[in-house]
């Protein structure tokens, strides 16, 4: 068995019944270095201790309600816009690309 890990955990809560994120990591292999919370996003600035590879982990949220789609959007394109370090999205989008993406197969396209 590998010696005591220290994790770190970062979240924010849920607005209503959805929303909320949460991040984990081995505080033993990365240093946290700077956090960030949108309504649909949770950052975190991290370095590799054994490199010193600093990098953006985003965990993301989009609401399956398109009502907001275009904030979403621009929060997502905000946190990408500029930064010269590396960035690793993941998370749910609720992103539709095109009517297979859906079980009734009848979406309207302006949200594509």
């Amino acid at each position: 068995m590998e010696g005591n890990k220290e994790f770190q955990w970062i979240w924010s809560p849920s607005r209503g019944h959805s929303g909320g994120l949460v991040i984990g990591f081995n505080n033993d292999l990365l240093e946290l270095e700077d956090s960030r919370s949108g309504l649909y996003s949770l950052s975190i600035l991290v370095r590799i201790r054994t490199s010193n590879f600093r990098f953006w982990l985003v965990n993301i949220y989009g609401l399956a309600n398109h009502e907001f789609l275009e904030d979403f959007i621009r929060e997502i394109s905000g946190i990408c816009e500029g930064e010269p370090l590396p960035i690793l999205l993941g998370g749910d989008f609720n992103l539709i690309r095109s009517d297979s993406d859906r079980n009734t197969g009848h979406e309207d396209p302006k949200l594509m």
